[in-house]
């Protein structure tokens, strides 16, 4: 996750990607509210070989440890299966954020 003085480098590189069509962000908010509360993107997307990365999910602090991360997840994954039409995802992750993809039933490679 970005500190406060990465964040604006952050969204120029990722806005830099979308443009390019390598990367597709998402903004994440509350229903009820409408607040932002986050974000997630799809950093390297690679059509030639139908496929895309899930990472880089960023939430407020208040929002981090809660079924937001969990079904954020589950909506980039139905993104990418049925409107990217993806043969593969993956889901990037450091090593102490794994235990979060049990959530998901998802299993490592290698």
């Amino acid at each position: 996750m970005p500190t406060a003085e990465q964040v604006p480098e952050s969204i120029a590189t990722a806005l830099a990607g979308q443009a390019a069509g390598q990367m597709l962000l998402r903004v994440v908010c509350d229903e009820r509210s409408g607040e932002m509360i986050g974000g997630a993107r799809y950093p390297d997307v690679v059509p030639a070989v139908s496929r895309v990365e899930i990472g880089y999910t960023c939430y407020s602090a208040r929002w981090q440890c809660t079924q937001v991360n969990t079904v954020c997840k589950l909506l980039l994954l139905d993104h990418a299966f049925v409107a990217l039409v993806c043969e593969r995802t993956i889901l990037m992750t450091g090593a102490d954020f794994e235990p979060g993809l049990v959530n998901l039933k998802a299993r490592g490679e290698g």
